[in-house]
């Protein structure tokens, strides 16, 4: 092994430029695989791909649309009040529905709230879009509104019902023409005060049924001030676009109920890795800055040259630029686990270039040549190195089958 890195370290010193030509054009093939490395922050990544759970969880977004949720925490005084449980239907029908927003498809699949389940009931439903056609539209969209939801069948159903007759004689009349705009509006209080206590009593009604019970504490609180709106991500929008949608979203999730008195609060899984994500990278960002000027002043203490700083720092660029390009043309996924990567290799790079310029000047102290010190350093010190670095290697390889 000692000859063949002596005749390496003589080869490489006899042939300068060949050799510093071999190591640029391998810096520009392993640098083009720099822009396809991606970054994947998310807990499966720690895992290996056929590990069960992870099967499991491929599974289940392939049945079922995925196990990711955005969670929008809406809190108010009373969640269960005509306006704020309108608020949660409108904002749920308008992502559903793709309304003044483009989410649906996109970053979400389905948005369930406790509201969800009262509004299967078609007469439930009819009575939240008449409320909320009178409170939130003209009077020109509001009557084409109320005729398309008189022409509803579910309506035959309220026909019937005593209590349901001046609900309905009123909404006839806001339809039928003739009125003028001041007895148009008068009359629209009357029936919006109507539709609104409706909305309380189903509310009423359903949370104190067999049915209410499964989203009381689930996704309404005992006390009705806080309400959960669950929003199932789609598991195959890509992490970068997932991310940037995430923050989209909440914006405008914020704004909607800001706009009606609510606070919101959007959290989950995709927020909580968003930002790791974040801190990871301004960490490491960081940490490497200060750990940059650090062995900056480490290596001029030792060696007293600017030159060997430079040419020390110049091995620690390449490679970390030759690992990352190589992770990118490999297809090797940025995660979590991979954030030591950067450290690794600034300690264990400046570790043994300090080695190998140490026995250097060593023998130059010796009045050898440089060609004869560069040998005699790599042929001695460079095999301890390389099999210091060999152990290192296959000690984190037992990694990839633990």
């Amino acid at each position: 092994m000692k000859r063949v890195f002596a005749w390496m370290a003589a080869g490489s010193c006899r042939r300068s430029y060949l050799t510093i030509a071999l190591v640029l054009l391998l810096t520009v093939a392993l640098g083009a695989g720099i822009p396809r490395l991606r970054m994947e922050f998310t807990q499966r990544t720690m895992l290996p791909r056929d590990y069960p759970s992870v099967r499991a969880m491929e599974k289940v977004e392939e049945e079922f649309g995925g196990a990711e949720y955005a969670k929008v925490l809406v809190e108010g005084d009373d969640l269960t009040g005509a306006g704020n449980a309108l608020a949660l239907y409108r904002f749920e029908r308008d992502l559903q529905e793709g309304r003044d927003n483009d989410f649906h498809g996109d970053f979400l699949v389905r948005v369930e709230s406790y509201v969800t389940n009262l509004t299967r009931n078609p007469q439930a439903d009819l009575l939240f879009s008449l409320c909320l056609a009178l409170r939130e539209s003209s009077r020109e969209e509001a009557t084409g509104l109320i005729r398309k939801a008189l022409a509803d069948p579910a309506v035959a159903d309220y026909r019937d019902d005593p209590r349901a007759a001046p609900l309905l004689s009123a909404a006839e009349r806001l339809v039928s023409g003739g009125l003028d705009d001041a007895s148009w509006e008068a009359l629209k209080g009357q029936t919006l005060f109507l539709l609104e206590r409706g909305v309380e009593e189903a509310v009423r009604q359903y949370l104190s049924s067999p049915g209410g019970e499964m989203v009381l504490g689930r996704t309404i609180s005992p006390d009705h001030r806080y309400a959960l709106v669950n929003v199932q991500v789609n598991p195959a929008l890509g992490q970068e676009r997932k991310y940037a949608r995430a923050g989209e979203f909440r914006q405008y999730a914020e704004g909607f109920f800001a706009s009606r008195g609510l606070k919101a609060s959007v959290s989950g899984e995709v927020y909580i890795m968003k930002v790791f994500r974040e801190r990871a990278i301004r960490d490491s960002a960081l940490l490497g800055l200060v750990a940059f000027f650090f062995i900056v002043l480490v290596l001029f203490l030792t060696f007293r040259r600017v030159l060997d700083v430079v040419l020390t720092l110049l091995v620690v660029a390449l490679s970390n630029l030759w690992v990352f390009g190589l992770m990118g043309l490999a297809g090797i996924r940025y995660t979590m686990m991979s954030v030591a990567i950067v450290p690794l290799l600034l300690g264990i790079d400046i570790a043994y270039s300090i080695h190998v310029l140490t026995r250097y000047y060593e023998e130059r102290d010796k009045r050898s040549g440089a060609l004869e010190s560069a040998v005699t350093s790599v042929s001695t010190v460079g095999i301890a190195v390389f099999l210091a670095a060999a152990t290192t290697m296959f000690g984190f390889l037992s990694f990839s089958i633990s």
